[in-house]
């Protein structure tokens, strides 16, 4: 196992030319060691989620945010979205309760929706 091992490929490649060994004897094994010990993102065995489900997940956040800001009297401007396996996850922070219901009956309207995680917070306070 090399010094380069545990550091990730851009990494590994910026280090050896910052130590000066990185001629072309030396780029060469670098390069193929970094490709030896990587497990590439199309990995059968990579635990993550696929690029598919990826691109999935992002589509559902852009709908949602999408259909929060089309919302009538939905302050969304505090709202974040995010998505991860078809569950959307809202939080931030809204004015009233009845927006937080809102927020989460708008989400789960969206096509591909699994579920929706509702961590709204709600800032009743006087203003």
């Amino acid at each position: 196992m090399s010094v380069f091992a545990p550091i990730r490929h851009g990494a590994r490649l910026a280090l050896a030319a910052a130590l000066g060994t990185f001629g072309t004897l030396g780029a060469t094994r670098a390069v193929a060691q970094s490709r030896a010990n990587a497990t590439p993102p199309y990995s059968l065995t990579n635990s993550g989620p696929s690029l598919g489900q990826q691109s999935g997940d992002a589509l559902i956040t852009a709908k949602a945010k999408a259909a929060l800001l089309a919302a009538s009297d939905l302050d969304s401007g505090d709202i974040h979205v995010t998505t991860e396996s078809g569950v959307v996850t809202l939080s931030g922070v809204v004015p009233r309760r009845a927006q937080k219901a809102q927020a989460e009956q708008t989400v789960k309207q969206i096509d591909n929706v699994v579920g929706v995680r509702n961590t709204l917070d709600v800032d009743e306070a006087p203003q």
